[in-house]
């Protein structure tokens, strides 16, 4: 989204983890953009499983 802030964030984080960024969706990146559609590459996140962590803070913070 043009001028926004956290996009161009998020484009940034997308690009260090080797996901293809374009600066618009424009016409001319159509190929682009199908070729990524149609890739069989994917790229691996290993987010960490800290949910009892972030609920525990919560009921202590808040009880």
């Amino acid at each position: 989204m043009k001028n926004q802030y956290e996009q161009h964030l998020n484009a940034a984080a997308l690009e260090e983890m080797g996901v293809p960024v374009i600066s618009s969706l424009k016409q001319k990146n159509m190929l682009s953009i199908e070729a990524w559609l149609n890739s069989k590459s994917r790229v691996a996140i290993d987010y960490k499983n800290n949910t009892q962590e972030i609920i525990t803070n919560i009921v202590t913070k808040h009880t």
